[in-house]
């Protein structure tokens, strides 16, 4: 039997944080610069709500820590959740 090549999700997790948290951090700071066309999308799909978007926390975030904000706060994890 043949099994195909996986790697696991931590390890695939740990390789690409580097690049992925880069690329991340320029297309949230991007939508913090000019919103408008973001929050007309989400209010132009139903099956969208304002309330699940924490844009404005994300933007506060980027205010407050500049371009180099750990992911981690981006992406509202604590040390808890991340252990």
């Amino acid at each position: 039997m043949c099994v195909p090549y996986a790697i696991e999700r931590e390890k695939l997790l740990q390789d690409t944080e580097k690049t992925m948290g880069t690329i991340t951090r320029h297309y949230l700071k991007a939508l913090c610069q000019n919103p408008d066309a973001f929050w007309e999308f989400i209010d132009n799909n139903p099956y969208l709500e304002r309330s699940d978007i924490q844009l404005d926390r994300i933007c506060q975030l980027f205010k407050e820590h500049g371009d180099n904000v750990d992911l981690s706060l981006l992406l509202g994890e604590d040390a808890a959740s991340m252990a």
